[in-house]
């Protein structure tokens, strides 16, 4: 039945660090056009982005962007240990 239905899937990403990351590592993502929401919408999201915050993870950080000067983007992080289910590093020559 479609109660049982547990979709699964898997996304794997490679890449590469600039530099040693040094304290929490985030994962997320921006928008990088200028949100236009309502006063309406805007109130809802808040709440639901709040709700979702208490429920889900603690450590989600989110922003609809600067209204004034767009010094910061729209968006939307999660620490890295709580949005990734495996974190595999390779030190550089190896493969992984």
């Amino acid at each position: 039945s479609f109660a049982t239905f547990l979709p699964q899937f898997e996304v794997q990403i490679q890449g590469r660090f600039k530099r040693t990351p040094r304290g929490t590592v985030y994962c997320g993502a921006e928008v990088t056009e200028p949100m236009k929401l309502g006063l309406v919408s805007k109130g809802l999201c808040n709440v639901l982005l709040k709700t979702l915050t208490r429920v889900i993870s603690a450590d989600m950080h989110y922003s609809f962007g600067s209204d004034e000067d767009d010094s910061e983007m729209a968006h939307i992080v999660f620490t890295a240990w709580s949005f990734f289910d495996r974190l595999v590093g390779t030190k550089e020559g190896e493969t992984p």
